[in-house]
């Protein structure tokens, strides 16, 4: 149903490197937030609230600067469900490749979610689009 990441990693110049281990990293990342939305299609309200924050990714240092200065945040959460359930008023979600040894919160995603959390919102970290999906299903549920 879900791909798998290629193990090869191409360059703009088109040869492939495997010692890119950021990139590399963010690809798996991007992966398992993909196979989140893919799924999320197919339920009734996650198709229509749930969306993907625009942080992350490289960028050209110009457009970096343009991107702070329309406010754009370092550390905001990967996914947002606008969408209450008592008692929280929705939830963010911190996608992360499934290997826990390789993945972990940068300080600024840390501040996100706890900053969230203090003023009502469910949070998480999630390793894999499993997790993600289980999160979203028990909040909706009103399980967390």
């Amino acid at each position: 149903m879900f791909t798998r990441y290629n193990k090869k990693l191409y360059t703009r110049s088109g040869k492939h490197t495997l010692n890119k281990p950021i990139k590399k990293r963010r690809q798996l990342e991007a992966i398992e937030q993909k196979a989140v939305i893919a799924k999320a299609q197919y339920h009734p309200i996650l198709s229509k609230f749930l969306y993907a924050s625009a942080n992350g990714g490289s960028r050209h240092i110009l457009e970096a600067i343009n991107l702070k200065e329309m406010g754009v945040k370092a550390g905001v959460s990967d996914l947002h469900l606008p969408y209450p359930v008592h008692p929280y008023h929705g939830a963010w979600v911190e996608m992360k490749q499934r290997d826990r040894k390789k993945a972990r919160l940068t300080p600024e995603q840390a501040e996100w979610l706890q900053l969230m959390k203090s003023v009502g919102f469910a949070t998480a970290e999630c390793y894999g689009w499993e997790e993600a999906w289980e999160f979203f299903i028990k909040y909706l549920g009103g399980k967390l």
